[in-house]
């Protein structure tokens, strides 16, 4: 299957759907502009026309784990801020990343480590969430899924081991 596209009164083609998913993806054509199929007589808005690319099974959203994915805008989210943002207040810079749970659970842990500890057992959370937190913000950016859950076993693992000392 083949389509014209018709942008600023011009007509560009043949394309195939593939090359045409591709244009969409770069932002050399939007949804809203028009397309005709090899053909046919009848221009429509390329979102009537065209159906969504199919997303390989293994590329598929894992519905049984909290994933985050590169947000809808596509903005790309600052490393430094995420980071920054977790050094002022342990896992704060998780709920920039949109990943809530992860960051209650890193200022909980801080705090429970912190007390057991008298303060000593607050700095593994806090190197561990600044760090973690730089490395997510770059895999989002990258458009990797990142499981919520990553990492906090370890990091109780360690906790564990320091809090037995």
């Amino acid at each position: 299957m083949k389509f014209w596209i018709s942008q600023n009164s011009k007509v560009y083609g043949p394309y195939t759907l593939e090359k045409l998913h591709e244009l969409l993806d770069e932002g050399r054509v939007t949804l809203n502009d028009m397309v005709c199929q090899d053909g046919a007589t009848v221009w429509v808005k390329i979102q009537q026309a065209v159906p969504p690319p199919i997303v390989p099974e293994a590329q598929q959203f894992n519905s049984k784990h909290d994933t985050v994915s590169p947000n809808e805008t596509n903005q790309k989210l600052h490393p430094f801020i995420a980071s920054g943002l977790n050094f002022l207040i342990t896992g704060s810079g998780y709920g920039y990343l949109g990943m809530w749970k992860k960051g209650f659970i890193l200022l909980f842990l801080a705090i429970i480590a912190g007390l057991f500890t008298f303060g000593i057992g607050y700095l593994i959370p806090l190197i561990f969430s600044v760090i973690d937190c730089f490395i997510t913000a770059q895999k989002i950016n990258r458009g990797e899924f990142v499981d919520e859950e990553q990492g906090l076993k370890e990091l109780l693992d360690a906790l564990m081991s320091v809090m037995k000392r």
